[in-house]
């Protein structure tokens, strides 16, 4: 007969490791799956980007009125020194009457452009960490045409003042 011992019905005939052998010195892992999804996060509130669109708003419209109708005042007096002949060169002193014109125009010329400046930085902010992105984007966009809004309006306003006066 044979050395061998007749396989039993609870064995099997091949031998079974009881782990799997580690490949190049490292242990195997086995693929866990992709991971555990997060809760979603609560929406963020939308105050930044509100808050920088009133203000890009109160840069562009606010202070762009403001210059104009400090402008009609200035016009009129340019176009008063013009009339009088005294304006064949240019002196500041012709202005001396609408001084109080020219300051408001300039005030609200740089609070404009600090406001907008202001706006420009807080919308992108806003958009950056999505707190209000909809207001952000508005609020850039505003902020962007704002010098050409108040451009438009001290032209037009100047133009007015002038042409009154003539």
């Amino acid at each position: 007969m044979s050395d061998h011992p007749a396989p039993s019905a609870s064995q099997p005939p091949y031998p079974t490791p009881s782990a799997a052998p580690p490949m190049y010195g490292y242990p195997v892992q086995a693929f866990a799956g992709p991971p555990p999804l997060r809760a979603p996060q609560a929406a963020r509130p939308a105050t930044l980007g509100t808050v920088a669109l009133v203000l890009a708003l109160a840069a562009a419209v606010l202070a762009s009125v403001i210059a104009a109708v400090a402008c009609v005042r200035v016009g009129e007096v340019a176009g008063a020194a013009i009339l009088a002949g005294r304006a064949t060169e240019f002196d500041w002193a012709y202005l001396a009457p609408a001084r109080g014109s020219v300051l408001a125009a300039e005030l609200s010329f740089w609070a404009g452009t600090a406001l907008g400046t202001w706006a420009l930085v807080q919308g992108i902010v806003a958009i950056a960490q999505q707190r209000g992105r909809g207001q952000g984007v508005a609020a850039v966009v505003a902020a962007a045409l704002g010098p050409a809004v108040f451009a438009v309006a001290v032209v037009i306003a100047f133009s007015a003042g002038t042409s009154g006066s003539l």
